[in-house]
């Protein structure tokens, strides 16, 4: 078979001679996603210094970035702000077992789905069997030699990642679905909270993209969809969020933003994808956007932010779409901004 064939040349994607150019790009993207991504994370729960120090040592060897927990209370400390891909964790830790430990945080959802693997001297069955009843993904014997380490870990992490993405985004256009972006922004709201910071979300929508689909048929419309998604996530910082919200809505968290900063950016993405051109069997189509913005701490939770975002987006539609709102609280005393641009026929 010609995949197997290229695979052991090194090869890892193989493409038929005609292929749609709109799939090509789709396949070119995601080879140029996995080699950007971020270093896998490893968080470690062992009480035995010296052998964490090893296992870290040997992990971060191989480009994975590690964090060590020697007890529950630092544990909980480290899980406040940092996600996991695949947990080692010592079967027997002083005070308590890996088992219980492993139980319980299971009981924490975003925890429910990343990969537990023990580690232990242990070689009873029993041992095995109550640690995969508790949760665990797979068990290693001490010693454990450091590269079946480094490639047990880094496999369990891959699979993990690939696993969360088929869950936590939009199968068409490869964002953040509704309820992954909910999450992102309850986690985002909670982080400035702490650092006394300062966030926008943006609540997008296409402006009569029913038509789109109407006169041009749904895959149209989807590739719009598609460039659309391309188009803001080429766009944003690393540190910010775009999600698919549902049919031709989006959602934008920009952290560590104000609404001062935050609203040229917008206005700036509405006018430079206004005027692109997509070609449509020979026609072009021009698709542009409405826009409603509202900031933390001026509202203070997920779904007050979301709220009155969805409210701004509401005003720029009643207000002939193609412009941007900014939604204020009842207790603020600031006046909004005149939002300009032009707008769509209505």
């Amino acid at each position: 078979m010609i995949r197997i064939a290229a695979y052991r040349h090194g090869i890892r994607e193989v493409l038929p001679d005609a292929i749609d150019p709109a799939e090509l790009v789709d396949r070119l993207e995601s080879c140029f996603a996995r080699d950007e991504s971020d270093a896998y994370r490893v968080l470690i729960v062992d009480d035995d210094s010296d052998q964490a120090d090893q296992f870290t040592a040997t992990l971060e060897a191989a480009s994975m970035e590690v964090r060590v927990a020697n007890g529950p209370e630092k544990l909980q400390e480290i899980l406040t702000g940092y996600r996991p891909d695949v947990i080692l964790m010592d079967l027997h830790l002083q005070g308590y077992n890996g088992i219980e430990l492993s139980a319980a945080l299971r009981q924490d959802p975003m925890l429910q789905e990343v990969p537990i693997i023990f580690q232990s001297v242990a070689k009873d069955l029993n041992s095995h069997m109550g640690a995969i009843r508790a949760g665990g993904d797979d068990f290693l014997a001490k010693p454990v030699a450091p590269a079946f380490l480094a490639a047990t870990m880094e496999s369990r992490a891959r699979r993990y990642r690939q696993l969360s993405a088929m869950l936590q985004n939009d199968g068409l256009t490869g964002l953040m679905n509704h309820r992954s972006s909910e999450e992102f922004l309850q986690r985002a709201v909670a982080h400035e909270d702490r650092i006394q910071g300062d966030l926008v979300v943006v609540m997008v929508d296409l402006d009569h993209f029913k038509r789109v689909n109407d006169r041009y048929g749904h895959p149209v419309g989807d590739r719009v969809l598609v460039n659309f998604s391309r188009f803001l996530k080429g766009r944003m910082r690393k540190s910010d969020i775009v999600g698919r919200y549902g049919g031709e809505e989006f959602i934008i968290v920009l952290t560590e933003t104000t609404l001062a900063s935050a609203k040229p950016v917008i206005e700036s993405l509405r006018v430079s994808f206004g005027a692109i051109n997509h070609l449509v069997d020979g026609d072009v189509l021009n698709v542009t956007f409405s826009a409603g913005l509202a900031a933390y701490p001026e509202f203070t939770t997920a779904g007050a932010l979301i709220q009155a975002a969805d409210k701004a987006l509401y005003e720029a539609k009643r207000s002939g779409r193609n412009c941007c709102r900014i939604q204020r609280s009842e207790s603020s005393d600031k006046a909004e901004p005149t939002a300009e641009g032009a707008r769509s026929p209505s």
